[in-house]
């Protein structure tokens, strides 16, 4: 027998709670949500946006997560800091209700509170629980034959991690099987709209870097052109940026 839902939920809203007590008593929550993981680099990405002035900003990551972050605040008036831990609690039970309704109560039990990553993520901060919660529903949606839709979440979440680009690549290659080729022009549109509304903005805005052309990447840091660049040595570093550099010409 399977749990049902409000279970599943129920159990979530214990761990968290217990994961927020256990914080509390040692050490400052929000203190403890300021030093999280990229936290800072998001909070800093969603003032920008809200504020839409980028001057010396760092790109550091996809900005689908800043832009979450960025609408709950207009929306609510509550701080960047605020909305961060909203957005991420909000899809981290989202999460948690598509993985019932997809694999069933015991699953999604399992995937609540095992996973200590995880509670980190949906109770500190951070863009994991957004992009899962955009995955699932592309696999719900998908699951159901609802396309367009699937394609719709898909996207969202490529702009959250570009890895999702894979689910994208997935459902075009269902379709092409099935040969539902109108199907498959609507959702190629629909990716290249979304796709095109978050790469403009950048690119508009940011230009050039040095003399290379703006190129957007899931990098710790773009000018540097590679994700590991900065947990290698300085000698390895520089290598890597003059033939990142050679690349791009």
């Amino acid at each position: 027998m399977q749990p049902s839902q409000a279970e599943v939920l129920l159990l979530s809203v214990v761990g968290c709670v217990l994961f927020m007590a256990v914080i509390s008593v040692f050490r400052d929550y929000f203190a403890v949500v300021d030093r999280f993981g990229d936290n800072r680099a998001y909070v800093a990405t969603a003032s920008a946006i809200r504020h839409w002035t980028f001057q010396g900003l760092e790109v550091k990551h996809a900005w689908g997560f800043p832009y979450a972050m960025a609408v709950t605040s207009l929306l609510t008036g509550a701080s960047d800091r605020a909305a961060l831990l909203l957005v991420s609690v909000v899809a981290s039970f989202a999460t948690i209700i598509l993985a019932n309704k997809l694999w069933g109560g015991w699953i999604a039990s399992f995937f609540a509170v095992l996973n200590f990553d995880w509670s980190q993520r949906s109770l500190l901060g951070g863009a994991e629980p957004l992009f899962l919660c955009l995955l699932f529903g592309t696999f719900l949606a998908s699951r159901r034959e609802a396309w367009l839709w699937a394609t719709l979440l898909g996207s969202l979440g490529t702009l959250v991690r570009p890895v999702g680009l894979l689910a994208l690549v997935a459902i075009g290659v269902t379709l092409l099987w099935r040969r539902e080729l109108r199907t498959l022009l609507l959702a190629t549109l629909i990716g290249l709209t979304i796709g095109s509304l978050y790469v403009v903005p950048l690119a508009i805005h940011f230009g050039e870097i040095g003399d290379q052309p703006f190129v957007i990447l899931p990098l710790e840091r773009r000018q540097r052109g590679f994700l590991l660049a900065d947990r290698l040595e300085p000698a390895r570093q520089e290598r890597l940026v003059e033939n990142g550099q050679k690349l791009l010409r």
